[in-house]
């Protein structure tokens, strides 16, 4: 009796961590997906290819605030907040310093 409720809790154990694993998963490629997408739009905007309106980055910045709250109301460790983080603020302050850049030309 004592070793199958020792398996169970070992499955359970080995279930948490698969559900935990693939949110962090998704979560870093969401925040991947959102960085690449912002440094297209910052690349376009530097090379003159395509007028890119601080509207559009403004957006950019706007869901990069939204995977930030997500990301701090998730069931993540500390570790794992913290570096996604960390990214999803460098994506921040990117988009502020564009537009800094454009105000001031």
């Amino acid at each position: 009796m004592y070793f199958t409720q020792q398996n169970q809790l070992q499955h359970i154990g080995l279930a948490a961590q698969i559900v935990n694993d693939e949110r962090l998963a998704m979560l870093t490629d969401t925040v991947k997906t959102s960085m690449k997408l912002t440094q297209a739009a910052l690349l376009k905007r530097a090379l003159n290819s395509v007028n890119v309106s601080s509207l559009i980055l403004l957006t950019h910045k706007s869901e990069s605030l939204e995977l930030h709250r997500i990301v701090l109301d998730s069931l993540l460790g500390d570790t794992e907040k913290s570096i996604l983080l960390s990214y999803i603020d460098q994506n921040i302050e990117i988009i502020d310093e564009a537009l800094c850049k454009k105000r001031m030309n």
